[in-house]
């Protein structure tokens, strides 16, 4: 029978301690062949941790060696989880003459083996879980609390770099207040600072023209331009996919800041070499702060216009610290703007004021010294309004300046000068604006108060021609997202919709917006620009292929877009005749593909007919009638019933002439078929039967039919009807 398995059992700690401590099994002898009898059993190994020995002998094993029981194989499970264990190997000196039981047995222990250590291992995980959350938590806490110690460092550090900047200020500033009261002294403290700032800035200047390839183009050299903070460490981030494009320098100057982008350098003096890339006075822009997101940490947002750039920093304290710096300069300037404008828009200088006797005259401050000051102070106000988009205080100072500049007595060179500043200010500031009205969803208030600033700004021409386009942009996406429907109606009833809906709410806007009358040809123009736009897509939904000879559906797709055309009347707008006008084309080659259609089944018709006599009964005739007659009577009554669906008195001359050709036709067609044939004499008594009926009913049956759709008489078809009345064969 086969050997019982050997029992599983759990070692202790200090068994397992001591086990550690060996380095390798105890050494094994090789176990001899079967026939040897005189070879001493195996030692017993020491057990190791999660050591499982096969303790009974198979009986294989038995049999042959009575004296000397068979190698039990030992499952050592520390000795799989050294690092380059060899399976092989071990079943080789484990296994190599172990009989099948063994194996059997080996197997099931290596089995026991692995449930034991699951459950050890759950065991373990249950009861070390409490201690792993408490861990967690705490380590999480501590990420928290490391994360706000950066950043109160950060913010101490900024602090610091502030309080050292505006020391530095103070002394200075303090070395010339404090100076004595002697003209010359005090002069020469003056420029003798001044020359080694200048000195300083000249360097920094030079330092960077030759650092930053182009530097010099963008920046060109000003006595009072200087460096405030030059980062290396930022990157730019494609603002939609998040996505680095490429590392940038950054030099934040007291009126400027310039970009330049990193790329390699093939020479092995250096690892990359500095292109300048973007540079806009700071008036132009604006710096802030971007929230840290998933995807996006320590990053700051430029916008200048409608263009904005995304960069980031690994290092949260030059961030913090290039904002601290930019946000300082923007304020300086605005200070700066701010004390001029308390002293007044005119800066010290006063418009010309009555005496008591009735004389204007100036204040005693000297005007040219006054003027002079304003003139070098007055475009950096307006650069900072615009950069702060104060849009309205700017155009106001716009218009002061202009009223300004009329008063002033300076020579004629700088009052050129001057012109030219405040020119360049109001094209900036158009601009702006203009961006802003050019937004796809601004909203009514807004263009109001865009086109108001506009016109103040003498630009009106430029709003109307933006506003217009804009609407016209809207117009065209909305048209875009519509989806083609089977039901050319139910299509044709969305595009209208939206097509009519914009023309109407853009003359609404336009004429809150533009006060002069003037204008209004110009909305006129774009409304009938759009409503050809619409036609030309119309053509493609109704006079299609599949709905040629459709007339129901044209009239109901007709009456569908008219019905949206007349509610510009409620606007002031009539344009249904500018849509009757961009459609009648289509709709007269309509008519006449119908009226060739019927021609040629006319022309059938008569080919085929007998001519033999036929009772007239249901056409309302007493004489006999030909099947020709009959069939011509279908025709022609089918062909005025489709084209009344879609008649109008822009299309009546087309109708009616399309009708009196149709008549002659089949007359002149028959005629023609006697003469090449010849009849007998009961066909020609036919055939002027037939004429007979057409002359005397059936014309006034189209006549009256006519004169219910347009509500008019029809003398042309009374004329046709006396002409084919005397006809006779």
């Amino acid at each position: 029978m086969p050997s019982p398995k050997p029992p599983v059992r759990r070692e202790t700690a200090s068994s397992l301690k001591s086990q550690k401590e060996s380095s390798s099994p105890a050494p094994r002898t090789e176990v001899p062949a079967p026939q040897r009898k005189d070879t001493p059993p195996q030692p017993q190994q020491p057990m190791r941790k999660n050591l499982i020995s096969m303790s009974s002998p198979s009986p294989s094993a038995t049999g042959r060696l009575p004296d000397a029981p068979e190698r039990r194989p030992v499952v050592e499970i520390g000795q799989f989880a050294k690092e380059g264990f060899n399976h092989e190997e071990y079943l080789t000196q484990n296994l190599a003459n172990a009989s099948e039981d063994t194996i059997r047995s080996f197997l099931q222990s290596l089995k026991d083996s692995k449930s034991l250590a699951a459950g050890d291992l759950q065991e373990n995980v249950f009861k070390n879980y409490n201690e792993f959350v408490t861990i967690s938590k705490e380590i999480s806490k501590l990420e928290s609390d490391m994360q706000t110690l950066r950043g109160l460092l950060d913010d101490l550090k900024t602090a610091s770099d502030n309080l050292v900047d505006d020391d530095d200020e103070f002394l200075l500033t303090a070395g010339i207040e404090d100076s004595a009261p002697v003209v010359p002294k005090r002069m020469t403290v003056m420029v003798s600072s001044m020359s080694d700032l200048t000195s300083v800035w000249k360097a920094q200047m030079m330092a960077l023209w030759e650092g930053i390839e182009g530097a010099q183009k963008m920046l060109p050299y000003h006595p009072k331009r200087h460096l405030i903070r030059e980062s290396p460490s930022f990157v730019e981030v494609n603002t939609l996919t998040n996505k680095i494009k490429h590392p940038v320098h950054i030099v934040l100057m007291n009126d400027t800041i310039l970009i330049a982008t990193r790329k390699k350098k093939a020479a092995a003096q250096s690892k990359y070499k500095l292109l300048g890339d973007r540079c806009w006075p700071l008036t132009d822009i604006t710096i802030e702060d971007m929230p840290d997101t998933a995807e996006i940490r320590n990053a700051i947002k430029i916008t200048h216009g409608s263009e904005m750039l995304v960069y980031k920093t690994e290092k949260g304290q030059e961030k913090q610290t290039m904002l601290v710096n930019a946000k300082r300069t923007t304020d300086e300037m605005l200070a700066k703007a701010s004390d001029s404008r308390n002293k007044g828009m005119f800066g010290g200088f006063s418009p010309a004021m009555p005496n008591r006797a009735g004389m204007k005259f100036k204040t005693s401050i000297g005007s040219n010294q006054a003027d002079s000051r304003w003139v070098a102070e007055f475009t950096d106000d307006l650069d900072v309004l615009i950069a702060q988009r104060e849009f309205d205080g700017a155009v106001t100072s716009i218009e002061k300046a202009t009223v300004m500049l009329s008063q002033m007595t300076l020579p004629a060179g700088k009052l050129e000068e001057t012109r030219k500043r405040l020119d360049e200010r109001v094209s900036r500031l158009s601009r702006a604006i203009i961006v802003d009205l050019g937004q796809p969803h601004i909203t009514k208030v807004a263009v109001q108060r865009d086109v108001a600033w506009l016109e103040r700004l003498g630009c009106l021409d430029q709003a109307r021609d933006v506003f217009l386009s804009n609407r016209t942009k809207v117009n065209r996406n909305r048209m875009s997202q519509v989806k083609a429907k089977k039901d050319p109606v139910v299509h044709v009833e969305e595009l209208a919709m939206i097509v009519f809906t914009t023309i109407k709410n853009t003359s609404e806007w336009f004429k809150l917006s533009f006060k002069d009358s003037k204008m209004t040809s110009a909305l006129v123009k774009w409304a009938k620009q759009e409503i050809e736009y619409f036609a030309d897509i119309y053509k493609d939904i109704v006079f299609g292929n599949q709905q040629q000879s459709n007339f129901q559906v044209i009239a109901d797709c007709s009456k569908t877009a008219q019905e949206h055309c007349n509610k510009l009347r409620e606007v002031g707008l009539d344009m249904a005749f500018v849509l009757e006008g961009v459609l009648l084309p289509y709709l007269t080659e309509t008519i006449a593909e119908h009226e060739r259609r019927c021609l040629e089944r006319m022309d059938a018709i008569i080919e085929h007919d007998d001519f033999a006599a036929m009772s007239g009964e249901e056409l309302g005739s007493g004489s006999p009638l030909s099947a020709s007659m009959v069939a011509f009577y279908t025709v022609m009554l089918q062909f005025v019933n489709n084209i009344c669906l879609i008649g109008s008195l822009t299309l009546y001359s087309r109708i009616v002439d399309s009708v009196a050709i149709l008549f002659k036709a089949y007359v002149n067609r028959t005629i023609q078929v006697y003469e090449e044939k010849g009849m007998t004499d009961d066909q020609r008594t036919v055939v002027n039967s037939n004429f007979q009926f057409i002359s005397e009913s059936f014309i006034s049956r189209v006549i009256v039919q006519l004169r219910h759709r347009f509500d008019r008489p029809i003398p042309e078809l009374e004329v046709v009807r006396e002409e084919l009345g005397g006809v006779e064969l």
